[in-house]
């Protein structure tokens, strides 16, 4: 939600290139990986850390760049350095 409000507001400071990936699962799938596990919770251990994803290919700018294309065009991308958008980030209302 914060990075369509800045998107629609019409800048959008970004830390970074956004070259990295991010790990999306669509939600029926994430539904049916609980499901299947739901019965088998007492074989696992008390605590556990599950990355879920699918096998989507995305980087942070591609989906930036699809959410601009759909919720305001006009809007600018700021690109800084993450020490930059550590300080100024905090200072804005998003």
């Amino acid at each position: 939600p914060e990075i369509i409000r800045s998107l629609n507001s019409g800048i959008l400071p970004f830390p970074g290139s956004g070259n990295a990936y991010i790990p999306l699962i669509y939600v029926e799938n994430l539904v049916n990986f609980i499901a299947d596990i739901v019965n088998e919770v007492d074989m696992l251990p008390k605590k556990i850390k599950i990355n879920l994803s699918d096998d989507i290919r995305i980087t942070w700018i591609e989906l930036i760049n699809l959410l601009k294309k759909n919720f305001n065009p006009r809007s600018i991308i700021i690109h800084m350095p993450y020490f930059i958008a550590y300080i100024i980030i905090p200072m804005t209302k998003i």
